[in-house]
């Protein structure tokens, strides 16, 4: 009964660093062209995209928002960005 208790004190332990980074992807008009999810290294394609201007927008919960807006018209690397 006590080995039960005390693993039940560690879960929420493991879960703590599990956290979810999404963006979405906005055309110049502010539509929403999609939405793509990192990969677990951070790593990240989004393809089919037509030439044209685009603003790439980062939500966390523990980092600020994070905005970026590019021209595009050919295949392009963001390169790696940290908080």
């Amino acid at each position: 009964m006590k080995s039960f208790f005390f693993l039940c004190l560690l879960i929420p332990l493991c879960c703590w660093g599990q956290f979810k980074v999404t963006g979405t992807l906005t055309d110049k008009e502010g539509k929403m062209v999609r939405a793509v999810f990192s990969q677990g290294d951070g790593s990240f394609i989004m393809e089919k995209l037509s030439v044209g201007e685009y603003t790439l927008t980062v939500h966390s919960v523990f980092y600020e928002l994070f905005s970026y807006k590019f021209f595009l018209q050919t295949d392009l690397s963001l390169g790696k960005y940290s908080p």
